[in-house]
């Protein structure tokens, strides 16, 4: 092609692009924010409303029903699931794709409004919250090492800031311990004697409790703001409070109530390898390189180490870094292999200057890929790392056929500038088109839908990126950069590697037109051939699964216990499933958590229960090279070893190679009667049982704790 031609004549230009590029692609690889998952835009909105102490039969009438009549009128709304729980009401809208989320969320807020004009007094107002892998946690910091739960409490307050503070944090949330609160316990027979009641305890503190506005005052040389200060400075104010006048004079608090300091009721717990613990949860801003936010955390936190008080300890955990290193790692060293390999083989074929220009390829095409990344921005991921290393291969092939084209024409006595014209006219287009058979290959993967489609259209974006990059390599570089080697005086027919060569090719010749002399024969076996790995897939000897399981030595242990059952009970269970962990000879380390257990979730795992029956075991092993079983084995035995707790419902979860995507199975049951839906939820979940190779089957209805039920006879009354 003139094309081609005209860059050997003139290769200055080319040459200039190839090193601008090359230049971009250095600053994007730098620029690239580097994470475990790519970014996505997920079309889900979250709205909840909590109304403390109501049951859920409470909470579908006054709350979620309000909801569900204003949230449904949301234009490019698909579904929306709805739970009632014990004092919480909980919505997931999906919207169709591409919708705007923003706009979205706006209007999700604006009917969520209009829905609690019917809420109780007491409730809640709804809280919209979007949906975002951007707001999962990238590292944990527990503080541990105490038995006091107020001291853990107030040095996590106080390290919350300076981690705040750190470059690329956009929260940091306290899980645990003990905050701080002042109860008043009331005497009733004092109460009764005094003609008081609760209502009017609270009303006296809520009213002497606040800082008033009470004007200003002006003279000839200055003015002044007057404030009425309410705010109590100690318990003794507490108790001085006067909460009523007869005529014996002034009735304080102190004279019909006790006033101490204690905290607040829990509703929740944490344990670090069984010590009691507080955890620091960081988030990360969007589209941050997490490596770096987590390397300056933990310099911050180092720094901090110092002023902790003494037998206390700061741990990370579920640290997402490592988790990217691990596949940085990965992705260097088949680079870094295959690199060697095909330097190895050209320098044998070609000569140590044709194999370096044929093995450029490869730099530059990584360069290419990060500049397509940056540019449409992305980010460096786990699918990208994968599709990197996928391509590797493919990138070097056009240049070996474009080196060896070139190659063989000096060899017939072309001079180096003919050879490369020769070579390049030759090949040139064949290998284009080889090239963007692949990319077509990979292309119908953009026309994914969904969470699941955004996700995956990475890996097609990548391997466009470096092909891309090796087309313009193969025909704009490499031809000029051979034109201008010297001659190579017909080493390659007095080199062995060459005898061998020319001698497999004959091997290969032979057996070619053998092959074609037996036509049928060729055609039915390869049509039998294809039915049998069809076969292979259909009778189930090959395994077909969604996402496969991967080891990051990370997995978690979720159990329920009965409803009705204690926060205190919850913990004692969990504290004896956690002696079933400890006996691990592959543990690092574990945390316990109890009655929110989807508080320190990470990346990969389900959003928990709330709920004192509920408690979860985030389990961490060491790396892979220090123990000999996987971690599929690890979580195999643990079934084993727990399946004897009574009464327990426990499930073990492994991180899955990709977004998150639910159970295998997901069954809707639906109708009008709660109580028909419940029973028929409890035989489906049996029948599921019965099926060998089930487990973990789980069911969203929630009936609520036992109650007590309390019926007035209004007449009497």
């Amino acid at each position: 092609m003139k094309l081609f031609d005209r860059a050997i004549d003139r290769p200055l230009p080319v040459f200039l692009a190839a090193g601008v590029i090359a230049l971009l692609g250095l600053y994007s690889l730098w620029r690239l924010p580097v994470n475990r998952a790519p970014q996505i835009e997920i079309p889900y909105t979250l709205v909840f409303a909590t109304w403390e102490g109501a049951s859920p039969a409470d909470v579908e009438i006054e709350l979620t029903e309000p909801l569900e009549e204003q949230l449904n009128t949301l234009d490019g709304l698909r579904h929306m699931t709805s739970m009632s729980r014990e004092g919480l009401s909980v919505h997931y809208l999906e919207f169709v794709d591409r919708t705007d989320m923003t706009e979205s969320l706006r209007d999700a807020r604006d009917e969520a409004d209009l829905a609690e004009v019917d809420f109780p007094d007491d409730a809640d107002p709804a809280v919209v919250q979007e949906l975002s892998f951007d707001d999962e946690p990238i590292v944990f910091f527990t503080l541990s090492g105490s038995p006091d739960l107020f001291l853990l409490r107030d040095l996590a307050e106080d390290l919350r800031p300076a981690l705040e503070s750190v470059a690329g944090v956009s929260a940091v949330e306290i899980f645990g311990g003990h905050e701080r609160e002042v109860r008043i316990e009331a005497d009733p027979v004092a109460l009764s004697h005094h003609g008081l009641t609760l209502e009017d305890l609270a009303t006296a503190v809520r009213r002497q409790s606040r800082n008033i506005p009470a004007g200003e005052l002006r003279t000839r040389e200055s003015q002044r703001l007057i404030r009425s200060t309410g705010e109590f400075a100690s318990l003794q104010e507490i108790r001085a409070i006067t909460v009523a006048t007869e005529a014996a004079g002034a009735i304080a608090l102190r004279d019909v109530a006790t006033v101490g300091l204690g905290h607040e009721r829990l509703t929740s717990g944490a344990w670090w390898n069984g010590d009691p613990s507080v955890t620091l949860i960081v988030r990360r801003q969007p589209r941050v390189n997490t490596l770096e936010t987590v390397e300056r955390l933990r310099t911050r936190v180092d720094e901090l180490r110092a002023s902790l008080p003494a037998g206390i300890e700061i741990s990370a955990s579920a640290d997402q870094s490592e988790d990217i290193g691990q596949m940085l790692s990965q992705l260097g060293r088949s680079a870094l292999f295959g690199l060697l390999l095909v330097v190895a083989l050209l320098l044998a074929v070609f000569g140590w200057r044709q194999a370096l220009l044929v093995s450029s390829v490869l730099p530059f095409a990584l360069l290419f890929t990060a500049l397509g990344l940056y540019v449409s921005g992305m980010g460096v991921s786990n699918i990208a790392l994968f599709a990197l290393i996928l391509v590797l291969g493919l990138v070097v092939d056009g240049a070996i056929i474009v080196g060896e084209a070139i190659f063989a024409e000096q060899e017939a006595g072309a001079s180096p500038k003919e050879a490369a014209k020769i070579g390049i006219g030759r090949v040139g287009m064949p290998v284009i088109t080889a090239d963007f058979t692949t990319v077509a290959a990979f292309a119908p993967m953009l026309l994914m839908v969904g969470v699941m489609g955004q996700f995956m259209s990475v890996l097609p974006k990548v391997v466009m990126f470096a092909l891309l990059g090796s087309v313009f390599v193969d025909h704009l570089v490499l031809p000029p950069a051979s034109a201008r080697l010297k001659r190579l005086a017909g080493r390659r027919r007095t080199s062995r590697v060459a005898r061998a060569v020319d001698e497999a090719r004959g091997v290969y010749v032979r057996v070619l037109d053998r092959a074609l002399s037996r036509r049928k024969t060729l055609l039915v076996g390869a049509g039998g051939a294809f039915v049998a790995a069809l076969a292979l897939f259909a009778t189930g000897v090959i395994e077909s699964i969604f996402l496969p399981s991967v080891d990051r030595g990370r997995f978690t242990l979720n159990y329920e216990l009965p409803l009705g059952s204690s926060l205190e009970e919850t913990s004692r269970v969990g504290r004896l499933i956690a002696r079933q962990v400890e006996a691990l000879p592959e543990l690092e380390h574990y945390t316990l958590t109890t009655g929110q257990t989807g508080a320190l979730a990470s990346g990969g795992d389900d959003g928990g229960r709330i709920g004192p029956e509920y408690g979860r075991l985030t389990v961490e092993l060491v790396p892979v090279a220090d123990r000999s079983r996987s971690q599929s084995e690890v979580v195999e035995e643990l079934q084993r070893t727990t399946s004897r707790y009574a009464g327990v419902d426990i499930s073990l979860d492994q991180p899955e190679g990709g977004p998150p995507t639910g159970a295998a199975l997901a069954i809707r049951i639906k109708g009008e009667d709660l109580g028909v839906l419940a029973e028929l939820s409890r035989d489906v979940r049996e029948r599921l049982g019965a099926i060998a190779g089930t487990v973990g089957i789980r069911s969203d209805y929630d009936p609520g704790k036992p109650e007590i039920r309390v019926d007035v006879d209004r007449p009497r009354a």
